[in-house]
Protein backbone atom coordinates (compact mmCIF):
# COMPACT_ATOMS: atom_id res chain seq x y z
CA UNK A 1 0.00 0.00 0.00
CA UNK A 2 0.81 2.96 -0.70
CA UNK A 3 0.89 6.61 1.40
CA UNK A 4 -0.66 9.91 -0.30
CA UNK A 5 -2.23 13.16 0.76
CA UNK A 6 -5.60 13.71 -0.79
CA UNK A 7 -6.37 17.04 0.52
CA UNK A 8 -5.80 17.08 4.04
CA UNK A 9 -6.82 13.63 4.61
CA UNK A 10 -3.81 11.16 4.36
CA UNK A 11 -4.74 8.31 2.70
CA UNK A 12 -2.86 4.73 3.13
CA UNK A 13 -4.84 2.85 0.89
CA UNK A 14 -4.16 2.54 -2.22
CA UNK A 15 -5.37 -1.06 -4.45
CA UNK A 16 -5.04 -1.82 -8.13
CA UNK A 17 -8.10 -4.24 -10.09
CA UNK A 18 -8.09 -5.42 -13.20
CA UNK A 19 -11.07 -5.03 -15.55
CA UNK A 20 -12.38 -7.81 -18.31
CA UNK A 21 -8.97 -7.21 -20.56
CA UNK A 22 -6.43 -7.06 -17.81
CA UNK A 23 -5.49 -4.02 -17.57
CA UNK A 24 -4.80 -1.95 -14.34
CA UNK A 25 -6.77 0.57 -12.37
CA UNK A 26 -5.02 2.28 -9.52
CA UNK A 27 -8.21 3.42 -6.80
CA UNK A 28 -7.82 4.84 -3.51
CA UNK A 29 -10.26 3.51 -0.85
CA UNK A 30 -11.86 6.85 0.21
CA UNK A 31 -14.18 5.07 2.86
CA UNK A 32 -15.04 2.06 4.60
CA UNK A 33 -18.38 1.19 5.77
CA UNK A 34 -20.15 -1.60 7.54
CA UNK A 35 -23.75 -2.45 6.84
CA UNK A 36 -25.58 -5.43 8.21
CA UNK A 37 -22.30 -7.00 9.47
CA UNK A 38 -20.48 -6.53 6.31
CA UNK A 39 -17.85 -4.13 4.87
CA UNK A 40 -17.74 -2.66 1.76
CA UNK A 41 -15.41 -0.18 0.20
CA UNK A 42 -15.85 2.95 -1.92
CA UNK A 43 -13.27 3.41 -4.16
CA UNK A 44 -11.76 6.58 -6.17
CA UNK A 45 -9.94 6.41 -9.03
CA UNK A 46 -6.73 8.00 -9.31
CA UNK A 47 -6.90 8.78 -12.69
CA UNK A 48 -9.51 10.05 -14.73
CA UNK A 49 -13.03 10.74 -13.86
CA UNK A 50 -12.98 11.51 -10.33
CA UNK A 51 -16.77 11.63 -9.96
CA UNK A 52 -16.90 7.81 -10.85
CA UNK A 53 -16.75 6.23 -7.64
CA UNK A 54 -16.82 2.23 -7.55
CA UNK A 55 -18.48 0.01 -4.47
CA UNK A 56 -17.14 -3.33 -3.57
CA UNK A 57 -17.26 -5.51 -0.93
CA UNK A 58 -15.12 -7.12 1.28
CA UNK A 59 -14.88 -10.65 1.39
CA UNK A 60 -11.94 -13.82 1.74
CA UNK A 61 -10.33 -15.91 -1.08
CA UNK A 62 -9.83 -19.34 0.36
CA UNK A 63 -6.80 -18.67 1.78
CA UNK A 64 -8.15 -15.78 4.53
CA UNK A 65 -7.19 -12.62 2.57
CA UNK A 66 -9.21 -9.86 2.11
CA UNK A 67 -10.18 -9.56 -1.20
CA UNK A 68 -12.69 -6.90 -3.33
CA UNK A 69 -15.84 -7.98 -5.04
CA UNK A 70 -18.60 -6.81 -6.99
CA UNK A 71 -21.91 -6.62 -5.67
CA UNK A 72 -24.39 -8.57 -8.02
CA UNK A 73 -27.68 -8.63 -5.71
CA UNK A 74 -29.55 -5.70 -6.64
CA UNK A 75 -31.24 -5.27 -3.04
CA UNK A 76 -27.82 -5.49 -1.42
CA UNK A 77 -26.57 -2.70 -3.78
CA UNK A 78 -29.57 -0.40 -3.22
CA UNK A 79 -29.39 -1.17 0.29
CA UNK A 80 -25.54 -0.34 0.49
CA UNK A 81 -26.01 2.66 -2.07
CA UNK A 82 -28.69 4.38 0.00
CA UNK A 83 -26.83 3.64 3.08
CA UNK A 84 -23.48 5.36 1.57
CA UNK A 85 -25.16 7.95 0.62
CA UNK A 86 -27.13 8.42 3.97
CA UNK A 87 -23.39 8.17 5.88
CA UNK A 88 -21.68 10.76 3.77
CA UNK A 89 -24.27 12.81 4.30
CA UNK A 90 -24.33 12.77 7.96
Amino acid sequence: MEERKNGEAEISDLVVLLDEENNEHQFIIQEVVEIEGYKYAVLEPTEGDEESAVILKFDRDETGNDILITIDDEDEWDLVVNSIGEILES
